[in-house]
């Protein structure tokens, strides 16, 4: 740490509060609601997945959104198309909350708390009329399957016979354009499978804009224009599957992605005001995602989610990163099948944020740089980031392995800090579950 800045001087700017024990009434973090009071989209970040600590914050927070600032509509770093299914059990679906997560392919959001915050919000819509409940949205867009099952599902509703006819085409889709295995086994490539999409795509495009009126009176308006954004979506995943094919899951296709999901937060926002659903979105998702562009982003590479939303909405989009000092974090295996295993993060080293925040918070902090001096902000624009990733990596020990830097004061409204955190408890779903494409 640069000794013109002391402990005492990052202190002056962390409010410290209790850890929520569940969700319940909410409270205890009204020193936010200055700055969420003008706030159309708030993100919500968290510093690695897998973390429980970090869904029992955000869950207590999205219900701080709802209770103290009327936000209805949520929205999970999950695939678009899995996560109807999630709003379906929140606004009264037969199933449970289990089975609403199931379709979930998203490893990360199979967990216990995730379950307990389903439930509450649908504990919250029961005793609300519809037009004034929590929606549940997913943004992600990551493959063809699921928004091609849901457009089969609506058409064979609204017009089976086409349902019918653009069957091998649905197939393809529902396969999957992007996994590796059609390349491996030597069978169409991802490319032809890409092209099939595209047709299938541009049928419906054109069916959905000459049968709109029909279709809206076999179904309804909102069940119409969801179906139009899962053929957006679908349009999204065969553009990504392309990406990945010619040049893997690197800086172009994580830019492509955070394009495409920004474009979904703006459509769930658009889509919430038309139904008078909410008026403001609250996302939630990885840190790295939410954060807007700071002096460290170049501008060929698009940036982040959260800096095309900081475009779109100014000061009007707020962001807050979750970090933590040490503990344990939920992790995905596959070097040997498919395990979970909870892997230790050790405190990290001196000179850190995440050290001088250990430091300065007994429990659970929040820190404002939006009002530090010049000595402060200079110190906070050039800080190291950690990175512990989804996938395990036996060689993580801080998780400061690589120099990452990031300028925190200009990416984040804010940061919540928990000094120790304990790896998210998974659902029995996950263990029978493939891995994502």
């Amino acid at each position: 740490m640069s000794p013109s800045v002391s402990v005492s001087d990052v202190d002056d700017h962390v409010t410290e509060f209790e850890m929520p024990p569940h969700l319940g009434a909410a409270e205890g973090v009204e020193f936010l609601d200055e700055s969420l009071r003008e706030a159309t989209v708030v993100g919500l970040g968290e510093a690695s997945h897998g973390v429980g600590s970090f869904h029992t914050l955000n869950s207590h927070l999205l219900a701080h959104l709802a209770t103290r600032h009327g936000v209805r509509v949520f929205g999970l770093e999950a695939h678009f198309s899995e996560a109807r299914a999630l709003d379906r059990y929140v606004t009264g679906g037969s199933e449970s909350a289990v089975e609403a997560l199931d379709p979930i392919s998203f490893w990360i959001w199979q967990t216990e708390s995730l379950r307990a915050l389903l439930e509450w919000i649908r504990a919250f819509n029961a005793e609300r009329d519809l037009e004034d409940a929590i929606r549940l949205y997913g943004f992600d867009c990551q493959s063809t399957s699921p928004p091609a099952a849901a457009l089969d599902a609506y058409l064979a509703t609204v017009d089976p016979s086409l349902s019918e006819c653009l069957g091998e085409a649905f197939g393809v889709a529902r396969e999957g354009v992007q996994r590796r295995k059609w390349e491996a086994n030597g069978d169409e490539s991802v490319l032809d499978r890409a092209a099939t999409a595209d047709r299938l795509t541009a049928t419906l495009a054109e069916q959905f804009d000459d049968a709109k009126t029909a279709y809206v009176e076999a179904s309804s308006r909102r069940e119409y224009e969801l179906a139009r954004r899962h053929l957006r979506v679908l349009q999204q995943a065969t553009e990504l599957a392309r990406v990945a094919h010619g040049h893997g899951r690197g800086i172009e296709y994580g830019t492509r992605r955070d394009e495409y999901m920004a474009e979904n937060v703006e459509w769930l926002l658009a889509h919430g005001r038309e139904h008078r659903e909410s008026d403001r979105v609250a996302v939630w998702a990885a840190n790295g995602h939410v954060r807007k562009a700071d002096d460290n982003d170049s501008a060929a590479d698009g940036g982040p989610l959260g800096s095309h939303l900081a475009d779109s909405f100014g000061g009007r989009y707020r962001a807050f990163a979750l970090e933590y000092g040490a503990g344990t974090v939920r992790t995905i295996d596959t070097s040997d099948g498919v395990s979970f295993p909870a892997q230790q993060v050790s405190s990290p080293p001196e000179g850190t944020l995440h050290a001088t925040l250990m430091d300065v918070c007994d429990s659970a902090g929040f820190l404002d740089g939006h009002e530090a001096g010049d000595e402060l902000s200079a110190w906070l624009s050039d800080r190291r980031v950690r990175s512990v990733g989804p996938g395990y990596d036996e060689d993580v020990e801080t998780g400061f392995e690589r120099e990452r830097r990031l300028d925190f004061r200009a990416a984040f409204d804010g940061v919540f800090f928990v000094p120790q955190v304990s790896a998210a408890r998974l659902l029995p779903n996950p263990t029978e579950r493939p891995t994502d494409d």
